[in-house]
């Protein structure tokens, strides 16, 4: 029996032996790197394809460490921190470059995978890592060849768009440099232009001709150059590799592309290609700009018989132009000096004056120092100058036109000059420099004049003796129009302000009208009535009259402390929204005898585009339920929903039917705040009735609405 068993068990023997060598073999024929690694980091087993690839045979291998064989570094800074997390238990897969003896330099896909001991895998007692490596240079290389490829043509359609948008030769040169340095590596990279022209035929394109003629060409220029910053450092050693591609557009050699490196022995061919496709963009390129340029050339004639017919057209566009600027701040809400200044400067450019000064009438305050004159552009003014301009002031606003003086009448205008300085604190007061020269030849008055009221004058100076054209003194007295409106503009608006605030006065009356005084008179009532009850002796009707007569008194409090709440200061941009909820809480809820609730779970900003618009809606609502609802307390929600802002205010009042309530007569304010959420694009629920209450619940997107 003993036998038998004993024959049972060689037979099982020889079976294991024989899977063990079909393993073995497997393992041994695999192309992937295969490796046994125990807990001490020393090699127990590796296939054929590790031995090949270390060039070492196997009893080299087995026995030693990774340390050994690798490199303690590499040991310690790439392959030990995988081999610990694969001995805790963990399967590990990486990748990394391997310097391997026989593959050389090679890109690896590396699994640790976790070798339990024999019977230990619920207590996860790992013993070996088995290391496999597979060799993925191929795929890897391919994948950078793919990048550098899509690399090369966005670079190269940057170039095209560089050489699109440029103007001249040099900047198609310089934009097609600036990007051929990312793809072909070089210290220095030059185009060279020459002067003339020369043809090749198409057979001589590509030969030695090109090459010749490319070194024996003396007359030529640098077109662009890029040099790298260790160019002077590098250039000391002599040690370069240079490629030459020349500039061939339609069978004209223009010049030719020049790159120097330090860095590489040689050019690859790939480099190559990329620069003679470069070459030939930056040559058609330029030819055409070339052409462009000699094109020009030949319609500089043209131009000139057309560019006085231009200047007028261009003229009057400017004068358009300048009148729509003019008009655009006319309609704006700014002072009237700074509306001013704006219009002198357009008539500045507009009539191309050396210089422009505004001199008021009686609707702005004089100058300390000259009554005439509230001063707009006079500091460079002499005092002859000044002298000057208070005599044609006068003749312009008779003539109501532009009063041009220019030669002999300026002479007949300062013959009592002296005499009039003498009489006169301009010369001592006014600080204007050269007193006594002039320095315009021709001086333009134009009065500003609004039927049948002259605001004042624009004096408009030459240098030179000029003649104005008509539409020249059609466009100043257009200006001077332009500077009537603005004056007028800004009386109106003033008048406008003071109108603005005798309606705000008169609508607070109204307030307080229908509201505090109402409950002031209602006091007078119910204190007559209750003297007239004492003094009959009825205390029981007296104590019931004083009740009314203090819930009146607590109501005028209420609307009282509103009205004065909304004359204050908008404290909407200092504190913000809740900032400002919370004072309006605290400055009328809280002394109405009304409890609050602010309730605000985390810091929420609401957006800033619609701050304003909530604030307004929540204190709308506060003010219905102060007023109408008889509520005591009174809470505010404020939340994120759903990326939106929500804002809740419910109070405990006796509530109303809120469709009959928005038909009649505005519903309390809650048409208001409907359209407010409809500009906001947001949306607003009301929910109310009988004795209920009232919730008023808005919502908001925490992104600007789109128009």
């Amino acid at each position: 029996m003993n036998q038998v068993h004993g024959a049972h068990r060689q037979a099982g023997g020889q079976i294991l032996i024989e899977k063990s060598k079909h393993y073995e073999f497997i393992v041994n024929t695999s192309k992937e790197l295969m490796a046994l690694v125990n807990r001490d980091y020393i090699y127990e087993a590796v296939n054929d394809a590790h031995c090949h690839a270390r060039a070492q045979k196997r009893e080299d291998i087995i026995g030693r460490t990774i340390g050994d064989l690798w490199s303690y570094s590499i040991f310690t800074t790439t392959l030990k921190h995988p081999l610990d997390r694969c001995f805790n238990g963990e399967e590990v897969n990486y990748q990394a470059n391997y310097e391997h003896k026989a593959l050389g330099l090679r890109y690896m896909d590396v699994t640790c995978y976790p070798y339990f001991e024999e019977g230990s895998e619920t207590s996860n007692k790992v013993t070996h890592v088995v290391i496999v490596q597979r060799d993925i240079t191929e795929r890897e290389q391919a994948a950078r060849a793919l990048q550098r490829y899509a690399k090369r043509l966005e670079t190269l359609h940057q170039i095209d768009r560089g050489i699109l948008a440029a103007q001249s030769s040099e900047e198609i040169a310089q934009a097609a440099l600036n990007h051929l340095q990312f793809l072909v590596p070089c210290q220095r990279a030059k185009i060279t232009m020459f002067d003339s022209v020369q043809k090749i035929s198409k057979l001589s394109h590509s030969d030695q001709n090109v090459e010749t003629r490319l070194r024996q060409s003396s007359n030529s220029y640098v077109l662009a150059e890029f040099l790298h910053a260790d160019w002077e450092q590098q250039n000391q050693t002599n040690l370069s590799s240079e490629l030459r591609v020349p500039l061939v557009a339609q069978n004209e050699l223009l010049g030719e592309l020049k790159l120097t490196s330090f860095t590489t022995d040689d050019f690859s061919d790939e480099h190559r290609e990329i620069v003679n496709e470069v070459a030939s963009q930056v040559a058609l390129a330029v030819q055409q700009a070339q052409l462009r340029q000699t094109l020009s050339r030949y319609t500089i004639e043209l131009e000139d018989i057309v560019r006085e017919r231009t200047h007028e057209i261009e003229h009057r566009r400017q004068v358009a132009e300048g009148m729509r600027d003019i008009l655009t701040i006319l309609n704006s809400v700014r002072p009237i000096n700074e509306v001013l200044e704006f219009i002198m400067t357009q008539a500045r450019l507009l009539m191309s004056t050396d210089h422009i000064a505004f001199f008021a009438g009686d609707m702005f305050e004089p100058d300390v120092r000259n009554p005439l004159i509230r001063s707009l552009s006079i500091r460079s003014l002499s005092a002859r100058e000044i002298f000057l301009c208070q005599k044609l002031i006068p003749e312009a606003k008779s003539k109501l036109e532009p009063y041009v003086v220019t030669g002999n009448q300026i002479n007949r205008l300062l013959n009592n000059f002296a005499n009039d300085v003498e009489n006169a604190d301009a010369s001592a007061e006014l600080e204007y420099v050269d007193k006594d020269n002039l320095h315009y030849k021709t001086y333009v008055c134009v009065p500003i004049r609004l039927n049948p009221e002259v605001y004042g004058s624009f004096l408009l100076f030459y240098k030179e003796k000029i003649v104005l054209s008509m539409e020249e003194l059609e466009t100043i007295a257009s200006l001077s129009d332009q500077a009537a409106l603005a004056i007028e503009n800004a009386r109106l608006y003033q008048r406008a302000e003071q109108l603005g605030i005798m309606e705000e006065r008169e609508r607070l009356a109204r307030d307080m009208h229908d509201s505090v005084m109402q409950s002031i008179y209602s006091l007078t009532l119910f204190s007559s009535a209750g003297r007239r009850q004492l003094q009959k002796g009825n205390i029981p009707r007296v104590h019931e009259y004083f009740e009314q007569l203090i819930e009146t008194a607590q109501q005028a409090m209420r609307e009282m402390r509103l009205l004065l709440y909304e004359l204050r200061p908008v404290v909407l941009e200092q504190e913000g929204l809740i900032g400002a909820l919370r004072r309006r809480l605290n400055a009328v809820e809280v002394r109405a005898g009304i409890t609050i609730n602010l309730d605000v779970p985390e810091p929420i900003v609401p957006p800033f585009y619609a701050e304003e618009s909530l604030y307004r809606i929540a204190q709308e609502a506060l003010n219905n339920s102060l007023k109408h609802s008889g509520a005591d307390q009174v809470r505010i929600r404020i939340l994120r929903d759903d990326n939106a802002f929500v804002m809740q205010i419910i109070d405990n009042g006796k509530g109303f039917l809120v469709e009959q309530t928005e038909e009649a007569l505005g519903g309390m304010g809650l048409g208001n705040m409907r359209e407010r959420m409809q500009k906001l694009q947001g949306e607003i629920d009301i929910k109310s009735g009988p004795e209920i209450g009232t919730t008023i619940t808005v919502r908001v997107k925490e992104n600007e609405p789109t128009l």
